[in-house]
């Protein structure tokens, strides 16, 4: 029994002797090894970390604590959190403590926008491996820890990084002909004119976006400039006219375009409109005669309404049209040379000093004179060399009156009288009027009248050519 034995002694068989390893113990005294450790006498004195005598299947000898198992000192192992990736608090059952395992989450994953960075795991070692971000690209993320990989068109802008699109249920490039508004939308790299293009399509009236041929650079059609590239430098330059010409560049004013209006340098000549030529430039043509009518407006007329619209002195107006100038003069006798008479009785001689011939049928001559008394008047054609019946007589009062004129007496011609030949005269034209109740006439006071029964030139007497005055003097 160990009361027979001498403490620390006990009984061990028929003697009394100190405890064997593996028996229980307080002390080191206790023990014939000489060491207590963990309440067993041990072979050592087991004091290093994740050491223990206590271990059931090696009782007595120092052992490494089993993995996963705590300490037998407390303050050894102290446990961290696993996002530190140090001491878990236990051993590591090779005699020290056990780090958090590798693997062990510590740093969660993200995924932001379109960039996705792995969760972060232990080492075994103590450390937070380090990872590398990856990009969802062309997709967006799903989620915290995911990316997309479908899209729809309807939520394009949350599915898929700009520049992809979305193309059926997938993020990626445009297609050429399709919409676009960079470069790097487009598979092709060129977005041009709006649209994805097989080229960069830069250059001068080219597109990529005609209706004919969307996607494709095509020369602007002539007359078009949708890219607003051609400036109008206006005819004046005969320049670029503001539209393309068909085959890449701005088109020129066409030949022929007038680039100077028409002008009249002075009245007999008419500067014709300056007009671009083939080669774009604006070529002054020469003047040319207006004669018989003169420039107006830039233009020669082509009619008259007075001498003044013809080249005068050479041409007059006659009617509409501008002629040579009606060369005549008249020459006047008087029948019956008394100053009182029942009648007045004027002759006639119609001369064409010029160098065409005269139709009759467009001349009149005008006898002015004083009527006295208001009475109606008659006239009679008494000798006519030209036939009486080609001559026509008339009356026509004057209003307001002139001096020594209220009324004109005139002599016309029919067709029949047919031409006066240049340098001929009409011979005798012997005429006679007189008031109805014959009363008598003082032709003292009468412009046209002449005391002289001779024929003498006089310009009393006035000639028209188609109501145009051609000779003599109206009286004022």
């Amino acid at each position: 029994m160990d009361a027979h034995c001498v403490a620390p002694n006990i009984c061990n068989g028929s003697g009394c002797s100190l405890k064997p390893i593996g028996a229980t113990c307080t002390a080191a005294g206790e023990c014939n090894s000489g060491f207590c450790a963990q309440g067993r006498c041990c072979d050592s004195a087991c004091n290093g970390t994740c050491k223990t005598c206590a271990l059931a299947t090696a009782l007595g000898t120092c052992s490494n604590v089993p993995s996963g198992t705590a300490p037998v000192v407390a303050t050894q192992c102290v446990g961290t959190a696993a996002t530190s990736c140090g001491l878990e608090g236990v051993c590591n059952g090779a005699g020290a403590c056990r780090f958090w395992a590798a693997g062990t989450q510590c740093v969660p994953g993200s995924c932001t926008g379109s960039t996705l960075i792995p969760p972060r795991t232990c080492d075994g070692t103590g450390a937070c491996r380090t990872v590398t971000s990856a990009l969802c690209d062309p997709y967006q993320c799903a989620s915290a820890m995911a990316c997309k990989t479908a899209c729809t068109p309807a939520t394009m802008a949350m599915d898929c990084v700009a520049p992809n699109s979305c193309v059926g249920t997938s993020c990626g490039k445009l297609p050429i002909t399709a919409p676009c508004t960079m470069n790097n939308q487009c598979n092709s790299g060129f977005c041009a004119q709006g649209v994805c293009c097989t080229t960069a399509c830069a250059g001068t009236c080219a597109s990529c976006a005609l209706p004919a041929s969307v996607g494709t650079c095509t020369s602007v059609p002539p007359g078009q400039d949708p890219l607003d590239q051609c400036m109008d430098q206006t005819a004046a330059t005969c320049g670029t006219d503001g539209t393309c010409d068909g085959s890449g560049m701005c088109k020129k004013y066409a030949s022929g375009v007038t680039c100077v209006a028409a002008s009249c340098p002075n009245a007999a000549t008419v500067q014709p409109a300056s007009t671009c030529s083939t080669g774009g430039t604006c070529v002054k043509p020469a003047t040319l005669p207006c004669a018989p009518y003169i420039c107006s407006a830039g233009a020669c007329k082509t009619s008259c309404a007075s001498n003044a619209d013809c080249q005068g002195p050479t041409y007059v107006c006659t009617g509409t049209t501008c002629g040579s100038a009606t060369m005549v003069s008249v020459q006047l006798a008087a029948r019956e040379n008394a100053p009182t008479n029942q009648a007045v009785m004027p002759d006639f001689k119609l001369y064409n000093n010029g160098t065409t011939p005269i139709p009759l049928s467009e001349m009149t001559l005008r006898y002015w004179f004083t009527r006295d008394t208001a009475i109606s008047q008659t006239a009679w054609c008494d000798f006519a060399t030209l036939g009486g019946a080609n001559i026509m007589l008339s009356f026509a009062a004057v209003s307001p009156a002139r001096t020594n004129a209220d009324y004109y007496f005139q002599v016309g011609f029919t067709g029949g009288a047919g031409n006066l030949a240049a340098g001929a005269n009409t011979g005798n034209i012997q005429t006679r009027f007189s008031k109805d109740d014959f009363s008598v006439y003082n032709e003292v006071n009468d412009y046209s009248y002449v005391a002289s029964t001779s024929f003498a030139v006089t310009t009393k007497v006035t000639v028209y050519r188609l109501g145009n005055l051609v000779y003599g003097t109206e009286p004022p």
